[in-house]
């Protein structure tokens, strides 16, 4: 009950420093958000895709090759 008596004994207006005090705290969490995201961007992203390819291990496109034939055939312009 005190802080609302002295609050309201001096009538402290709301805009000036509320407003600046929301303003602040939204900057410094967008400036956050927007340094991880713009500067350390790979931490979001799978560790598997930093492993390079290792051509014994990798599939060759032979595999694919039957599906290729067929795709050709039905449509021989592509």
């Amino acid at each position: 009950m005190f802080h609302l008596f002295f609050l309201h004994l001096y009538k402290i207006p709301f805009h000036p420093y509320f407003t600046f005090k929301d303003l602040l705290g939204f900057n410094v969490i967008l400036s956050i958000f927007l340094f991880i995201i713009l500067q350390h961007h790979y931490i979001f992203r799978d560790p598997d895709n930093f492993t390079p390819a290792n051509p014994l291990v990798t599939p060759t496109i032979f595999n694919i090759l039957p599906f290729c034939l067929c795709y050709f055939s039905v449509y021989p312009n592509k």
